[in-house]
């Protein structure tokens, strides 16, 4: 199947929808290889859909660009707004595993979403996410125990250490967003440090990021010992 950007192989779709104009519920099973838009490649797509009343309950993953993920909850079309209550979920990144800490709720409504609260475990460190997000964001989050050593499957020989913790608040238009954040990095050591002979580093650190200025820090403080 072939349609412009967009391709798919092998799909099998086995679905009952019920009451398609007002509500729409689906109760079924969707099965394909692969979905390709532009350069984004999803593939192994297996999901179980069932109905629940005006609402259709979906379990089932995919691998994304290369990230494996699944999850678990339902979804509801009415009014011209989809309502997305999510049980569980996880993906990995480059062996990072994130997933949902605790269920979650968003709704999608003219062209932009609206996260109530999002909560995920990540690395064993947690990031909460909440506000709205379409052409302009207004997006806030808090992180708290964020290991620093998720940076070292990006950066090999980093052999970084330590906890990141802070917030930050996104806002502006989402294909250039400013970014404010608020940051802290306890017991910080990497590779380098350690050659150059120093302790533990912690860094308390306030700015600003924009595609237009870069990293702006309004204030920072370094301690640690020698």
């Amino acid at each position: 199947i072939s349609r412009g950007d967009l391709s798919a192989k092998t799909v099998t779709i086995d679905a009952l929808i019920a009451n398609y104009v007002a509500a729409p519920a689906i109760s079924g099973k969707i099965r394909a290889d692969s979905v390709t838009s532009g350069g984004t490649v999803i593939s192994g797509i297996d999901v179980d859909l069932k109905r629940d009343g005006d609402w259709t309950g979906f379990s089932g993953g995919a691998t994304v660009a290369g990230i494996p993920a699944r999850a678990e909850g339902r979804v509801r079309i009415a009014d011209g707004t989809t309502s997305v209550e999510i049980a569980s979920g996880e993906a990995t990144i480059r062996g990072i595993k994130a997933a949902i800490a605790q269920p979650s709720t968003l709704s999608i409504a003219n062209g932009a979403a609206s996260i109530e609260k999002l909560m995920l475990d990540v690395g064993g460190g947690s990031v909460t996410v909440s506000g709205t997000a379409g052409q302009t964001l207004d997006l806030a989050a808090e992180f708290s125990g964020l290991p620093a050593a998720l940076a070292n499957d990006f950066s090999p020989g980093l052999d970084a250490a330590g906890t990141l913790g802070g917030t930050a608040h996104v806002t502006g238009p989402s294909a250039a967003p400013d970014i404010r954040f608020n940051a802290q990095l306890n017991g910080a050591e990497t590779s380098q440090t350690r050659q150059a002979g120093l302790g533990q580093l912690n860094l308390d650190a306030a700015g600003s990021f924009s595609s237009a200025g870069g990293v702006a820090i309004d204030n920072a403080t370094l301690a640690g010992d020698k």
